[in-house]
């Protein structure tokens, strides 16, 4: 009788996970890229958030935000791609976790915020970008988006105490 074999499974079975399993830093390599990553999309989001509840209001935040976008990016491909790897690593382990179903979630979540933000109240941004307050719809994504990334970071953080090692 054939029996399914879950995708994640037959991701932990391929020469990239056996390369990163077997060699010394292949891992804590990865971990150190998706913490890089990360820190460089939040900590990017972070400043454009905190620009948006009203610190350093003569700083325009259209000039702001043209200037953090690419890094964001930058940084979210960078931890997608390293946290994809330690994903396919321990794939069977993490799938099946609450914290780690939470953290992706959140990411997800985290994505749909920014993109409400810049197909929404974004696109007025000419009207209220220096010297005016941010309309309550740009603080209330600040404030979700700022909560959002920073539970990630815990949930990220806690796969270390809640999953198999």
């Amino acid at each position: 009788m054939l029996t399914a074999i879950p995708l994640w499974q037959i991701m932990t079975e391929t020469p990239l996970t056996a390369l990163i399993l077997e060699t010394r830093y292949g891992y804590p390599a990865m971990e150190i890229l998706h913490i890089f990553g990360f820190v460089l999309m939040a900590g990017s989001i972070a400043m454009l958030d905190f620009r948006l509840l009203g610190f350093g209001p003569k700083l325009p935040v259209k000039v702001l935000a043209n200037y953090l976008l690419p890094w964001t990016w930058f940084g979210f491909a960078m931890s997608l791609v390293a946290g994809g790897t330690l994903f396919v690593v321990k794939a069977p382990e993490w799938i099946i976790l609450p914290i780690f179903q939470l953290k992706m979630a959140l990411v997800m979540l985290g994505c749909i915020n920014a993109a409400i933000f810049h197909y929404g109240v974004y696109r007025h941004i000419n009207q209220w970008s220096i010297d005016t307050a941010a309309p309550w719809q740009a603080k209330t994504s600040a404030i979700f988006s700022l909560l959002i990334w920073a539970t990630v970071l815990a949930c990220g953080r806690l796969l270390a105490y809640f999953g198999f090692g």
